[in-house]
């Protein structure tokens, strides 16, 4: 079972790699860079929802028929709305397209990260609470299992492909 810190921290590492790739999608081209940010993002996402993704269903199965059941459904449709989102993105921004398109691709990162950003704030304020009261989640954190760290070396906007 996953913890509801292991979660948080997981929460925080992502939340950071997005702040970064937020700011390497300003005004100055950093195409390589950008293009290793968002493929790191994409992997921290991935590996994140393989966790969460069965303390998400597990939590909506566990509030059904309860007063969170209409919220929590909503979320969960919500997150679904996200996720394709999330992988068009991902699948659109390859490091070609991020160089061919620069522009393009800091407005679809300023529209995309925020959401993310958003997303999970919501999850460890409403849904991870949910999930510790309904034992979906552990609030031990010594129950968790080995989660990525959060990245050692900040973002340099001064490579450019």
């Amino acid at each position: 079972m996953t913890s509801f810190a292991r979660l948080v921290r997981e929460h925080d590492a992502i939340a950071h790699r997005a702040d970064l790739l937020i700011a390497l999608a300003g005004d100055r081209p950093a195409v390589a860079v950008a293009a290793e940010e968002l493929r790191e993002l994409g992997s921290m996402v991935h590996e994140h929802l393989e966790q969460e993704d069965a303390a998400i269903f597990a939590s909506v199965d566990a509030v059904a028929h309860s007063r969170h059941d209409t919220a929590v459904m909503a979320a969960a449709e919500s997150f679904e709305a996200l996720k394709r989102d999330w992988l068009t993105y991902i699948a659109r921004w390859s490091e070609l397209r991020i160089a061919a398109d620069w522009a393009g691709f800091g407005a679809a990162t300023r529209a995309m990260l925020p959401r993310l950003r958003a997303r999970l704030d919501w999850e460890t304020a409403v849904l991870y609470s949910l999930a510790v009261h309904h034992a979906v989640i552990a609030a031990d954190p010594a129950t968790s299992g080995s989660e990525f760290p959060a990245p050692s070396r900040p973002a340099s906007t001064d490579r450019t492909a």
